[in-house]
């Protein structure tokens, strides 16, 4: 029987599932005692990338989209907006510049303090021979 769900959801409920994805890594990642910088670019740019794929496909699909999420984004509180636009910057960041403030601050010497209840300690990964 075919699926009633149409194919552009279909495809945004896709890219939420990679974004789900790739945010489980990214969450296990900066679980470590040491981190992969190269990790946690990979999994934060994935993540954002797929949820901004899913923002396109239904922006540009479904009318009721646009106020909808209007209304979503005016409920959230200060903290989660500024948090969420932060996120946007991340992926046009990654996606324009090829890199986001968050190599800049993981790349730091020492521990990271980055939020309550995580301090990232970063796994040096460069060439040393090179130096």
């Amino acid at each position: 029987m075919p699926s009633r769900i149409p194919e552009e959801l279909r495809r945004a409920i896709g890219k939420l599932h990679q974004a789900r994805f790739h945010l489980e890594h990214l969450k296990s990642e900066v679980r470590k005692p040491e981190i992969e910088l190269v990790a946690v670019e990979a999994y934060l740019s994935g993540c954002v990338g797929a949820v901004q794929g899913a923002f396109y496909v239904l922006s540009n699909t479904h009318p009721q989209f646009k106020p909808v999420q209007k209304a979503w984004r005016g409920g959230l509180s200060q903290e989660t907006r500024e948090f969420f636009n932060r996120m946007i910057g991340e992926r046009d960041a990654d996606v324009h510049a090829g890199r986001t403030s968050m190599a800049f601050h993981f790349g730091l010497q020492g521990p990271v303090k980055t939020a309550e209840g995580y301090t990232l300690r970063v796994k040096d990964t460069r060439n040393r021979d090179s130096a």
